[in-house]
């Protein structure tokens, strides 16, 4: 997920909120933005994985119940227009 340019992007934080991301970025040696970026790409990227292992699992049972997979539609449509 690295970028080459950057967004700003402004967060409202309670006061207790901030001490804590305060000492969790002084504690991991990073400046707060570091750290709170850092945060963010780890949180999204699992995110992401989840995603990712929730829509193989769903093509997996969707497969069993006999429905085609994306591939095998656009196979069906290729050669159905070629016909």
């Amino acid at each position: 997920m690295k970028t080459k340019t950057t967004t700003r992007l402004s967060v409202d934080l309670i006061p207790e909120i901030y001490a804590e991301l305060k000492i969790m970025a002084q504690d991991s040696g990073k400046s707060i933005q570091k750290y709170v970026n850092d945060a963010l790409e780890a949180h999204i990227s699992k995110d992401i994985e989840e995603e990712d292992e929730m829509w193989g699992k769903l093509a997996e049972e969707a497969s069993k119940e006999g429905f085609m997979s994306i591939e095998e539609s656009e196979e069906l449509l290729q050669h159905m227009k070629n016909a």
